[in-house]
């Protein structure tokens, strides 16, 4: 069922390498989205709540990772995975590629499009959290 199945090794090698460099991106790219969540809340509230934001972020970062451990097992035994086998039928060889390479493509793109249409701080908004944080900062200065 794998979209793309490369037999080459080096091929496979180049193609993970680039995966890894999308996928590091991404993790980045969450972790600096939520210091913008901070700004948006700070202007709703008028209270800086990094700690509160960065701790329910990372808590669900840690649901989601004990999520996707748990089933990870359930995957294995649904493609089937015997651990008692000496050795493995070539559709479960076929299964683990497909779960280690064409599922998690899947989840970043549901993921890129749920950032894209879903989330709701646009470049217009985060720059105007900007501004207005800088305005609240010169004003307390200056009173």
């Amino acid at each position: 069922m794998g979209v793309l199945h490369i037999q080459n090794v080096w091929g496979f090698v180049v193609g993970a390498f680039f995966a890894m460099l999308g996928m590091y991106f991404f993790q980045t790219q969450c972790w600096a989205l939520v210091t913008d969540v901070i700004d948006d809340v700070e202007v709703q509230t008028g209270s800086r709540d990094d700690g509160t934001i960065y701790g329910i972020y990372s808590f669900s970062r840690k649901i989601g990772q004990a999520i996707a451990g748990g089933l990870s097992g359930w995957a294995l035994g649904w493609i089937g995975y015997d651990s008692l086998a000496a050795g493995q039928t070539q559709e479960v060889a076929n299964g683990i590629y497909n779960l280690s390479t064409f599922f998690p493509a899947l989840i970043y793109l549901l993921c890129a499009l749920a950032l894209q249409f879903i989330y709701p701080l646009s470049k217009k908004r985060v720059e105007s959290n900007v501004a207005e944080l800088q305005k609240r900062a010169n004003a307390q200065k200056n009173a």
